[in-house]
C-alpha cells in the first residue's frame, strides 16, 4: 500500500472518531426533577442548558469544556456528576464556584444537581432559620439578606468591610467611618494634606484664617497675632486706632482726627457743640462749670452751694451734723452728740478715745480687764466665758470634764476620754448611733460595727448583718444562670458567652466539651475573672460549625461553685 494510500485512511478514521464524540448536558434538582433548579453554560456558549442547547459535539480530540453553574432564585449548586477530576477547587464536583472543565475523546453525559433551599435546613439549633448560615436571613435584623449584607452579624454595618456613614468607603478604608463628611480629627476636610486634628484651618487649603496665629487674614500686612482687628483692613474695630492717636477707636472722641480736632462734634451728644459747651461730657450740664447746675444734688444750686460737689456738705465750711458749728470747727463734725474719739458721750470725765467704756459712765463693760461683766465673780481677763454665766461659750467647760467645749464632743456629758467610735463629731457618751450606720443604738444588734444593722445587706462575711438571727444566709456559692451564646468567630477560634451572675463572686469558669456526632472533640476551658456576665473561650483545637456541650462554674475566694446545666450549641 502506498503511503499517500495509508494517509488518507488515518485521517479519515480521526474524522469519523471525532465526529461521534459529544458532550450532554442534564440539569436537575435534588427531587429529581429535570430542567428546574438552574442552569449550565459554557465558555465558548455551545452549551446553554435548558434555555437553549443542552449537547454539542467536540470539534477535537480532548477538547477541554468549561462549564459555569448557576442557580435559579431559591436553589444553590450542588454540584457536577461524571466531570473530571481537573476543576476549579481540585475536586470532582465544585460546590463553592460551580465551575469545572471536563475532557474527553468520546460521548460524555454531565448532570448538573441544584437543591431547593427551602428542603435545607440551615439552621437545625433555630427554629426560626435565622443564623447566620441562611443566606436568606437576616441574622442582625437590619434588612439585608445575610447573603447580600457586608457585615451580616452587625447592625448597623461596623465590620471592616461594612460602610457606617454611607460615604461609599468600605470602614477599613475610611479615615472618618463615622462621618460622611470626613470632618473628624483623623479626616482632612480642605485637602491639604494636613489632618483635622493638627490643622490650625480645617477648612482652607491655604491656612489663611482668623485661627492662625501667622495668618494675615484682612491682608494689611500684620500677622493675626500682632493685629488689633484681624479681620479688619483698616482697623476699625472698636478696639483698633483708625488716627494712630494710641487711643482705641471706641473711647477716641475723634477716632479718624489724632489731634481729636472736632469742631462740628457733640461728645456728650446734647446738641451743644463741644466748644460752647459747658459740660463737655454731661449731656444733662449738672458739672459742676455750671453755676446753675446742682451737681450734688442738695437742692442748692452751685453757684450758691458752701459746698457744691459734697452732698452732705462734708467740706470745712459746712456743717455736716447740723449742730451749728461749721465741720472746720467742730471736735465731731459727722456726730451732734459728738461721740467721736475726742468727745466724752457718757461724761464720765474720760475721752471717748481714751475711755474703756465710753458708753459706760460706771465702765462695767466687757473692754474693761477689772470689770466683771457677767456678775459671775471672775474678773473679765480671767473668765474663760466673760459675757456668759455659766460658761456656756466655745472656751468654757460646762460639763467639767477637763475638755473646753469648743474642742468637748459631748460638751454637756461628762467624757473625758473623748471616746468616738464612728468618728464623727459626737462621742460615744453623747451618739445615739456610735457606728453611724442609720440604726439607733437600741435597736442595732452590733452598735458598734457598721455593717451589722437591721435591714442591711446579708454578704458572706461571718457576720448576721441584717440583725435577724441568721448569719450569711442566701449568700451560698451558686452557679450563674442563663448561660447561652452570643458570639463565635476565628483566628484563633473563639465562642462568645453571656450569663446571669451570682452575687459576691469574683470569676467564672466556662468549660466546652465536643462529643461524638458534633464535630470537633477537643474540650477547652476558660476563666473570666471579676463579678462579669460576659466572657470569651478562645483555643486553636475549636472548630467553628462543630457542636459543643457547654457549663459554667463560679468562683469565690479560691472556692469553686458546682456547675450549671449544660446547654448544647454551635459554634
Amino acid at each position: 500500500m502506498s503511503m499517500g494510500l495509508k494517509k488518507s485512511l488515518l485521517m479519515a478514521s480521526m474524522v469519523a472518531s471525532i465526529t461521534g464524540c459529544n458532550l450532554t448536558v442534564q440539569v436537575v434538582d435534588n427531587e429529581g426533577n429535570e430542567n428546574t433548579g438552574g442552569n449550565v453554560v459554557s465558555v465558548d456558549g455551545n452549551i446553554d442548558c435548558p434555555d437553549v442547547a443542552c449537547s454539542f459535539e467536540y470539534p477535537g480530540f480532548t477538547t477541554k469544556v468549561t462549564l459555569t453553574a448557576s442557580a435559579s432564585q431559591g436553589y444553590e449548586f450542588g454540584g457536577y456528576t461524571d466531570a473530571d477530576k481537573n476543576c476549579s477547587n481540585g475536586a470532582e464536583n465544585s460546590l463553592e464556584t460551580g465551575v469545572c472543565v471536563t475532557t474527553s475523546s468520546s460521548p460524555k453525559t454531565i448532570v448538573a444537581t441544584f437543591i431547593d433551599q427551602s428542603t435545607i435546613d440551615y439552621c437545625p439549633d433555630d427554629p426560626e432559620d435565622n443564623c447566620l448560615e441562611n443566606p436568606n436571613g437576616d441574622f442582625d435584623g437590619d434588612g439585608v439578606i445575610n447573603s447580600e449584607d457586608a457585615c451580616p452579624s452587625d447592625n448597623p454595618d461596623s465590620c471592616p468591610a461594612g460602610d457606617l456613614d454611607g460615604d461609599g468607603q468600605t470602614n477599613e478604608q475610611d479615615l472618618c467611618p463615622l462621618d460622611a463628611t470626613n470632618t473628624c480629627d483623623e479626616g482632612d476636610s480642605d485637602g491639604d494634606g494636613i489632618l483635622n486634628g493638627a490643622d490650625v484651618c480645617p477648612l482652607d487649603p491655604n491656612n489663611n484664617c482668623i485661627e492662625n496665629p501667622q495668618g494675615d487674614l484682612d491682608g494689611d500686612g500684620t500677622v493675626n497675632a500682632d493685629d488689633p482687628c484681624p479681620s479688619d483692613n483698616p482697623d476699625s474695630c472698636p478696639v483698633g486706632d483708625l488716627d494712630g492717636d494710641g487711643v482705641t477707636n471706641e473711647n477716641d472722641i475723634c477716632p479718624e482726627n489724632a489731634d481729636d480736632l472736632c469742631p462740628a462734634g457733640d461728645t456728650d451728644s446734647d446738641g451743644i457743640t463741644d466748644a460752647d459747651d459747658l459740660c463737655l461730657n454731661d449731656a444733662t450740664n449738672n458739672c459742676l462749670n455750671n453755676p446753675n447746675g446742682d451737681l450734688d444734688g442738695d437742692g442748692v444750686i452751685n453757684g450758691e452751694d458752701v459746698c457744691p460737689s459734697d452732698n452732705p456738705d462734708s467740706c470745712p465750711a459746712g456743717d455736716l451734723d447740723g449742730d451749728g458749728t461749721n465741720n472746720g470747727d467742730d471736735v465731731c463734725p459727722t456726730d451732734p452728740t459728738d461721740a467721736c474719739p475726742e468727745g466724752d458721750t457718757d461724761n464720765d470725765g474720760i475721752n471717748n478715745g481714751d475711755d474703756l467704756c465710753p458708753t459706760d459712765a460706771s465702765n462695767n463693760c466687757l473692754d474693761n480687764p477689772n470689770g466683771d461683766f457677767d456678775g459671775d465673780g471672775q474678773t473679765n481677763a480671767n473668765d474663760p466665758c466673760p459675757s456668759n454665766n455659766p460658761d456656756s461659750c466655745p472656751a468654757g467647760d460646762l460639763d467639767n470634764d477637763g475638755v473646753i467645749n469648743q474642742t468637748d464632743n459631748c460638751p454637756s456629758n461628762a467624757n473625758s476620754n473623748q471616746a468616738n467610735n464612728d468618728g464623727d463629731s459626737l462621742g460615744d457618751v453623747c451618739d445615739n448611733d456610735d457606728d453611724n450606720d442609720g440604726a439607733a443604738d437600741g435597736s442595732d444588734c452590733q452598735p458598734m460595727d457598721s455593717s451589722v444593722y437591721p435591714g442591711a445587706q446579708e454578704i458572706p462575711d461571718g457576720k448576721d448583718n441584717n440583725c435577724n438571727g441568721s448569719i450569711d444566709e442566701g449568700t451560698e456559692l451558686r452557679p450563674p444562670t442563663d448561660l447561652r451564646k452570643v458570639d463565635s468567630g476565628c483566628c484563633n477560634t473563639w465562642g462568645e458567652f453571656e450569663w446571669t451572675p451570682t452575687p459576691f463572686n469574683d470569676g467564672y469558669e466556662i468549660h466546652m466539651d465536643g462529643f461524638f456526632g458534633g464535630g470537633c472533640l477537643t474540650d477547652h476551658s476558660a476563666v473570666i475573672n471579676g463579678q462579669v456576665g460576659r466572657g470569651r473561650v478562645t483555643a486553636f483545637g475549636l472548630c467553628l460549625g462543630s457542636q459543643y456541650n457547654v457549663k459554667i462554674r463560679a468562683r469565690r475566694n479560691g472556692q469553686w461553685s458546682a456547675w450549671s446545666p449544660t446547654i448544647r450549641i454551635r459554634l
